[in-house]
């Protein structure tokens, strides 16, 4: 079978592993052995094994028997016992039923069992020695088919991590009878694990216990693993003689036969006369005749061939009374040197008087006196002009995905053996974005890494960075746990039943090396699961890259992406195991009615398997006041300090977070800069129902905002906000360049608003709203005494939204439709005002309903440990826009920014922005972010033309006294088509601190 764990013996071994057992693909010399029972001790073995041609034979060991009491192990007998197998050249089948009910660990439901099972089989594989070829893990059917080719690959894998080139058999009690819990087995894809059938056939004739149907079986479900017949009684006579047995097995498929009992005389005879190379010939070849050419003669003929060779052996086993004087006659009539031997006397003598007939095709032959088991022994192709065929196998192909799974799995769990703990230092780095706003938050963890011997993993945090800048206080805040639900089967693993469907894509390079590249994806789409891309080193099958998305997400998290880079790593004692070096990762939450985008980089560095010091810095982390975080079942929780001073799993993590938040901002639209302070108190878990409350309360600015990420039990969410602002920003007016302030306004603004969203997939979001604001507008202190200001009143809108965001890209498209109540003429009175738009005379009707639309893209690299680059872009378009529904540049809307113009007064009907970002930390101590900002846009009431508008900015993050991090942030008006806003200017300072 090309690809499974044997394809590899044979291209290392060559022509000596065909001696191991034979292939259905590959016919090979039928190998013969003994049938032990450990327990019972050793009997008599059959002498005239050599190095060369080793007997196979059939070993069973109980665990009962190996391991008698917990703690009491006979692994040194055992291994005494199979070397003097060893020495006499019996290399070994090990049958090694399972323990428990039904022969299953799993019957019971424990899976600590079956952990426990596979521990003990590397043992065994590793310990037994190399007699051992060849091992039998399950002998029986359990309660459950799906149980037994879990249990079947588990032991598989277990045993060949510990010794890759070991076979494995598949144990048959009742031959045919198992048909149908066969055929379970290899749908559920057990083939990649099994190298040959073993059956306890009991001893009946081949034909009568069924054995060509079992072959027939074979070739239909996995026709290149080797039928091997165990067990058989010897002692027999007649048909039932080891002899006949062998002669007919073999005849019939069978590569292995194994005897029980102390070994009878002729089987070291058949041994020693059918060396590698012989194999089996279709029955039907030899005919007996007796006295006056009766045909019943009392023997029974089984063929042997040696094509390098051109040699013939016959065994001729009486199975019934045999007359003196027989003739033989063979289905060739080139035969030469026809040679009689007698096992029983040793005696070897030349066949005189052969009668070839060409014509028929057939020699005859004579024999006198048989009374038990001879071979005939003759040369084909010794006729002139007759050639022997050169048959060689060209072609070659690739493994089939199941067995690339197979070998990678034996791979990881050799690697994993050798590993119990480790240790690594890790740096951890979390960017937090609300998609298409540009506000982000960005926090860093360099932490230690800890993985005990029971696979718990934990974080110990060293050090955190907000913003680039290194956390000065003693306690690190605990920042909110919101987490996809575990996936607990993952692909690339064995799992009970069929949970993923595998595709082989062909090959790829990963690093450098050669790769298989494998999809996966899992079989019930509602269900917690992973689909991706697997690549596997198509020389060592270790797991070099795995991308993943995760399927069946239960609200708040909409989707949740990664990608795996692993690296070898050497093991103490010997061995490599691959381990993950590097994790990227994107996750989206529903929060507040928001998308809150979450880009994760963890990197793993100066990893320690199996350190001497892992327990001791695990308690001393653990006795510290370090913040700990360990992955459980529920994802990672933190681990927090008990009453006595241990470390417990804090489960039901506090929902709520809390900060402060002051400062001031400036524009030139604002008379003096506005101070702010203020309170978030953000709940994602209210009442424990998992609704969310987002409360920001500052005086001159407040917003509410309550959402249900779940509505009606789906993953639809709803959400209803409310804005209130108590300042008025001046609203300024420009013409052909030049600010009139005779027609200056100020205006602000309350909201209510509510929108239902829904997910489309993993990446993709569809959102509707509905808005309903207050406007309030007022004279300005230089606005000319005949302006008739706009009537205050209410604004209807409704919206729809779509946003794909995947792999740090962002892109949202949006459409929104407004409609005015009682709006009434507004403007300036004078019709000859320069103030084009905004008199009295350009007042229409069609302004009290109209629509906008845009485009947003963005793109976030995380080029290296906090170093970011954001590259945005916008396009803004509408329909029967006036004054004050035209776009304008604002310093808090990242569709619309251009640094230093959000005080600038400039409006636009359709204009394309541009801006890009670099953010870099210094020292650990402050991030700095610089940017460029570009726009061109047009004013339909003003302007025929689009005009340029270039900004340019900065800003510093670090963490101040008390904990408080702080942001300046500055922007400046760097060249414009419109020379009056040149030159001004934009900051902002924030202070927040975090509870």
């Amino acid at each position: 079978m090309a690809g499974k764990m044997r394809w590899t013996l044979w291209a290392l071994f060559g022509g000596l592993v065909a001696l191991l057992l034979p292939r259905a693909a590959e016919a090979a010399t039928p190998r013969m052995g003994q049938a032990i029972d450990v327990a019972a001790g050793l009997p008599d073995l059959l002498p005239g094994g050599t190095a060369d041609h080793p007997y196979l034979s059939s070993v069973r060991v109980g665990r009962d028997w190996l391991e008698p009491a917990p703690g009491e192990s006979r692994m040194d007998e055992l291994r005494r016992r199979l070397e003097a197998l060893a020495a006499a050249h019996h290399q070994v089948l090990l049958w090694v039923p399972p323990a428990g009910p039904g022969g299953s660990p799993l019957d019971r439901g424990d899976a600590a069992q079956v952990r426990e099972w596979s521990r003990f089989l590397r043992e065994l594989a590793g310990r037994a020695g190399p007699s051992v070829v060849a091992f039998q893990p399950l002998d029986a059917p359990g309660r459950d088919v799906l149980t037994d080719a879990f249990l079947l690959k588990q032991s598989a894998v277990a045993i060949r991590s510990a010794r890759p080139q070991a076979l494995v058999a598949l144990g048959l009690p009742r031959g045919p009878a198992d048909e149908e819990w066969l055929r379970g087995l290899y749908e559920a894809e057990v083939e990649p694990y099994v190298d040959a059938w073993a059956w306890r056939a009991g001893g009946s004739d081949p034909a009568a216990a069924g054995l060509p149907a079992l072959a027939v079986l074979r070739l239909t479900l996995d026709p290149s693993a080797g039928l091997w017949v165990t067990d058989l009684p010897g002692g027999g006579e007649g048909p039932r003689s080891e002899a006949a047995l062998f002669g007919a097995y073999a005849s019939a498929g069978a590569g292995l036969i194994t005897f029980q009992g102390g070994g009878a005389a002729i089987l070291s005879e058949m041994h020693r006369r059918l060396p590698p190379g012989y194999i089996p010939t279709p029955p039907g070849g030899v005919r007996f005749t007796g006295p006056g050419g009766g045909s019943e003669a009392g023997l029974a003929a089984y063929r042997f061939f040696d094509a390098e060779r051109a040699l013939a052996q016959v065994l001729v086993v009486p199975v019934g009374p045999v007359p003196e004087r027989v003739q033989v006659i063979l289905d060739t009539f080139d035969v030469s040197s026809p040679v009689l031997y007698d096992p029983a006397t040793g005696e070897e003598r030349f066949l005189t008087g052969a009668l070839p007939d060409r014509s028929a095709n057939r020699t005859t032959l004579t024999l006198t006196g048989i009374g038990g088991p001879v071979f005939l022994e003759y040369k084909r192709f010794a006729t002139p002009g007759l050639g022997r065929e050169e048959v060689g196998v060209r072609t070659q192909r690739d493994p089939s995905v199941e067995e690339i799974l197979a070998r990678h799995q034996e791979v990881k769990a050799a690697g994993d053996a050798g590993v119990d703990t480790v240790m690594a230092d890790a740096l951890i780095e979390f960017h937090y974005t609300i998609a298409g706003s540009g506000a982000t938050f960005d926090v860093a963890y360099r932490s230690r890494y800890y993985r005990d011997a029971d696979g718990r993993a934990e974080f110990e945090h060293l050090e955190m960075l907000l913003n680039g800048s290194r956390w000065n206080r003693d306690k690190l805040p605990n920042l909110p746990l919101i987490q996809p639900e575990k996936v607990v089967t993952p692909p690339l693993e064995i799992n009970m039943g069929r949970q993923y469907a595998y595709r082989l894509r062909g090959r790829d390079e990963v690093g450098g090396r050669p790769a298989w590249k494998i999809d996966f994806n899992p079989l019930d789409g509602e269900a917690t699961r992973l689909a991706g891309t697997a690549w596997i080193d198509r020389e060592s099958y270790r797991l070099l890259k795995l991308s993943v998305v995760q399927t069946g997400l239960e609200a708040p998290v909409l989707s949740n992406e990664e990608m795996n880079l692993f690296a070898e790593h050497p093991v103490p004692g010997g061995g490599t195991a691959s381990l993950v070096s590097r994790i990227e990762g994107q996750q989206i939450w529903n929060t507040a009615g928001l998308n809150l985008v979450v880009n994760r980089e963890i990197r793993f560095d100066n990893v320690r398997i199996n350190a001497p010091e892992f327990g001791s810095a695990r308690e001393a982390a653990y006795a510290s006041d370090r913040q700990i975080l360990r992955d459980t079942d529920q994802g990672l929780r933190y681990l927090v300090k008990d009453d006595a001073g241990g470390r417990v799993v804090q489960m039901e993590p506090d929902s709520r977070s809390r900060f402060i938040l002051g400062g001031g901002f400036y524009n030139e639209a604002l008379d003096f800069p506005v101070p702010f302070a203020g309170v978030n108190w953000f709940d994602y878990d209210v009442g424990g129902r998992g609704r969310q409350l987002n409360l920001f309360l500052a005086g001159a600015a407040n917003f509410l905002t309550f959402s249900d990420p779940t509505v009606w039990g789906t993953r639809a969410d709803a959400s209803v906000s409310a804005g209130l602002i108590g300042f008025a920003s001046t609203d300024r007016f420009f013409v052909d360049g030049q600010e009139l302030e005779g027609v200056e306004v100020k205006g602000r603004q309350q909201s209510l608003s509510a929108s239902l969203g829904l997910p489309l997939g993993e990446f993709v979001k569809i959102r509707g709203f509905y808005a309903l604001s207050y406007d309030n507008y007022q004279l300005g202190e230089d606005t000319s005494p005949g302006f008739v200001a706009p009537r205050d009143g209410l604004t209807h809108s409704l919206a729809g939204s779509v946003q794909l965001n995947r792999r740090g890209f962002t892109a949202t498209a949006l459409a929104e439709a407004f409609q005015r109540e009682d709006w009434e003429a507004w403007g300036d009175a004078d019709p000859l005002s320069a103030a084009v738009g905004s008199r009295l005379v350009d007042f229409s009707d069609r302004f009290e309903s109209y629509r906008q639309w845009s485009l947003a893209l963005s793109q976030d690299w995380f080029v290296a440990p906090f170093q970011k680059v954001r590259l945005s872009g916008t396009w803004l378009d509408g329909q029967d826009l006036d004054r004050f529904s035209q776009y304008q540049f604002s310093f808090f809307s990242e569709r619309t920014r251009v640094r230093g113009f959000s005080g600038s007064g400039i409006r636009f009907d359709e204009g394309g922005l541009a801006r890009v970002r670099y953010s870099f930390n210094v020292a650990d101590l402050v991030t700095f972010d610089a940017g460029i900002d570009h726009a061109r846009a047009k004013n339909l009431l003003t302007d025929a033309e689009f005009l340029s508008h270039t900004g340019i900015g900065f800003a510093g993050k670090f963490v101040g006294p008390w904990g408080f991090v702080i942001q300046v942030e500055y922007g400046y008006a760097l060249r414009s088509d419109i020379e009056a806003v040149e030159g001004e200017q934009e900051a902002q300072i924030l202070f927040l601190r975090i509870f």
